[in-house]
This record gives C-alpha cells, structure tokens and sequence, in this order.
C-alpha cells in the first residue's frame, strides 16, 4: 500500500503580461517542479499583486520595483526575470495631447489615468510630470477610458 503524501501549495503570483507569461511559462506547464509542492499560480494586474505583497499573501510573487522596498522584509528578489530596461517601459496615451511632440509639460494639471499607487509606472509619472491629477483605474480599463474621453490621458505599461 502506497501512502499519499499530500503536498503543500506554492502560490506564484504574477500578471497576465507577455514578459510574465514568458518568466513563469515553465512552471505553468509543469516543466519546472518544486517537490512536496504543487504550484498554484495566481494572474492578477501588477497593483493587485502589490497589494497581495503587502499583505504578504503568496509565496512568490511579482511586484513593482516602486512597491519592493516596502516589503523587502517579506520577500527577496530572484536571480533570474524582470521587466525593466532602456527604452521599455511605460508610455502616456492621449487623444488631445501628444507627449512626443509637446512634451509631458501640456499634461501639468490633467486627468491621468494610472494604474494603482505603488506602480513603477505611477513613480516614474510623478518623478517626470509631478503636477496632474492621477485617476486610479484598473490597468485593463485604462485605454478605454482615454477612448471614451472619460480622462485627458492615461499611464499605460504594455
């Protein structure tokens, strides 16, 4: 008689981001295994997750680099993914304004759309732009919101 024995949940948090889907494919397709464990992962947008690490809720999870000091007592960094570098990351999309051409200074005072709090991109908006007036919105809704003209802009991070 073989006795089961019952494996512990390792929840691996992360978005349903094209760089994420790439860093955690193998383990979604159980070619990476961790042994007495079965991995559960958990998709949700990146400030959702930042929330979760607050909260110290997963075992493993992705998080904003603007949200890491804050629970660096909680978590470490892997050796291995991240989504930063040269000339990658997020941009500002507007039907009126056009940061390319007039510079972020037309978007001083303007509705933006952005996508949670401690985001990087939200840091990296208030470190080049500093005076408009963020509109917290999911991540998701952020292009049709700019669509529809409901906001001046939005932050969006493809």
């Amino acid at each position: 008689m073989t006795e089961k024995i019952e494996e512990k949940l390792f929840r691996i948090g992360h978005s349903p981001d094209p760089d994420d889907a790439f860093m955690f494919f193998a383990m979604a397709h159980g070619q990476v295994k961790i042994p007495g464990y079965r991995i559960d992962h958990v998709m949700e947008d990146i400030q959702s997750l930042n929330k979760r690490a607050f909260e110290g809720d997963l075992e493993m999870t992705a998080i904003s680099a603007h949200a890491y000091p804050a629970v660096a007592h909680k978590y470490g960094i892997l050796h291995c993914g991240a989504s930063m570098g040269r000339g990658y990351g997020p941009i500002v999309i507007s039907k009126t304004y056009n940061p390319a051409i007039s510079g972020l200074e037309a978007l001083k005072g303007k509705r933006i759309a952005v996508p949670g709090e401690w985001t990087t991109a939200f840091l990296l908006l208030n470190l080049a732009l500093g005076d408009y007036r963020p509109v917290q919105a999911d991540f998701a809704a952020i292009m049709g919101m700019v669509e529809r003209g409901e906001v001046d802009a939005g932050l969006f991070d493809p």
